[in-house]
C-alpha cells in the first residue's frame, strides 16, 4: 500500500502542466477513490495498481497533438499562424469596380471571413478542452453525487475485490477501444491540422499576388472582377479545410466524452453505485 501512495503522488502530479491546478482543497476524484480503495486492501493486494492506468488516457496522443509544446505555447503559435490578413482581405471588397455582381461577392466574402475569424477561437477552444482531459482530474462537484458516494463507501468495510478482479479484463478491453478510437482521431486531427496550416500559407501568397495586380482605375487603385473571384476561391478553399479541422476536433472531443462517461461508471462501479455521466456539452474534468 505503501508504494501505491508514491506512484499516486506521481501519477496526480501530471495533472499540473497545464496553465493552471486545480485547487487543493478540491481532492481529484480518481486519485482520491483510489487512495480511500488502497486503504481497504491487504498489502499483497494489487488492485488498485491494474486500475490505476484505467483513469487517464495514455499522453502520447496528446504529445502528438500538441507537437511537444506546451499546449497554452501552442495554440497561440497556432492561433498566430492560422490569422490571415483580414484587413487585406477586407480591403479588397472595399476598393473594387463596383458592380451589382461584385458588390454582392464581396458581401459573401465579408461573411465568409468573419465566420472564419470566429472559428480560429473556437478551434483554439477545442484544443484546450481536449488539454482539460489530459492535464486535470474533475473535482467531487464535477461528478454528480461522487462526494456522498465515496463518504458512504469511506464508513462501509470494503468486501468486493474478488467481484472487481473478474471485471478486470472486460473495463481493459474497454479502455483499450476507447484509447484506440481517440488516438485515430488524434491522428487524423493531425493530418488535417498540418493541411489548414499549407492552406494558410497558399492564401496568404495569394493575397500578395492579387495586391501586385492591382490596377488603377480613375487615378485609384481598385480589384477587378477577376481578382475578386480568384480571392474567393481561396477563401473557399481555406475556410473548407478550416472546416474539416474543426468536424475533426469535434469527433476527437465525442470519443472523450465516451471515455470520461466510462470512466465515470467505473467510479460507480468500484463505489457500488450509478453515477449519472456528464452532460453532453461538458467534457468531465472542470467547470472554468
Amino acid at each position: 500500500m505503501k508504494l501505491f501512495v508514491i506512484s499516486l503522488f506521481v501519477w496526480c502530479s501530471i495533472f499540473n502542466q497545464f496553465d493552471f491546478v486545480c485547487c487543493q482543497c478540491y481532492p481529484a476524484v480518481y486519485c482520491e477513490l483510489l487512495e480511500q480503495l488502497d486503504n481497504k486492501l491487504s498489502e499483497e493486494s494489487d488492485l488498485v495498481s491494474k486500475l490505476e492506468p484505467l483513469f487517464s488516457l495514455p499522453r502520447e496522443g496528446h504529445e502528438n497533438l500538441r507537437g511537444g509544446v506546451i499546449l497554452s505555447t501552442w495554440v497561440e503559435s497556432f492561433k498566430k499562424a492560422v490569422t490571415i490578413s483580414y484587413i487585406h482581405a477586407e480591403d479588397m471588397c472595399k476598393k473594387r469596380v463596383s458592380t451589382v455582381a461584385n458588390n454582392n461577392l464581396c458581401d459573401r466574402l465579408c461573411a465568409v471571413l468573419t465566420a472564419y475569424k470566429e472559428d480560429i477561437v473556437k478551434i483554439g477552444r477545442y484544443y484546450y478542452d481536449i488539454q482539460l482531459v489530459y492535464s486535470v482530474e474533475p473535482r467531487y462537484y464535477d461528478i454528480e453525487g461522487f462526494e456522498s458516494a465515496l463518504n458512504e463507501f469511506k464508513r462501509k468495510k470494503f468486501e468486493r475485490e474478488s467481484e472487481i478482479n473478474n471485471q478486470l479484463e472486460s473495463m481493459k478491453t474497454t479502455y483499450h477501444q476507447l484509447v484506440n478510437e481517440v488516438n485515430a482521431k488524434i491522428d487524423q486531427s493531425v493530418i488535417v491540422q498540418r493541411q489548414y496550416l499549407l492552406q494558410v500559407k497558399l492564401f496568404k501568397k495569394e493575397l500578395e499576388t492579387l495586391f501586385l495586380q492591382t490596377k488603377k482605375i480613375d487615378g485609384e487603385k481598385l480589384y477587378d472582377t477577376a481578382q475578386l473571384d480568384a480571392l474567393n476561391t481561396a477563401l473557399i478553399a481555406l475556410r473548407g479545410k478550416q472546416l474539416e479541422l474543426a468536424t475533426c476536433l469535434q469527433k476527437l472531443l465525442s470519443d472523450i466524452q465516451a471515455y470520461n462517461d466510462q470512466r465515470i461508471n467505473w467510479a460507480g462501479i468500484l463505489l457500488d453505485t450509478t453515477l449519472p455521466p456528464r452532460p453532453s456539452n461538458k467534457l468531465g474534468v472542470m467547470d472554468i
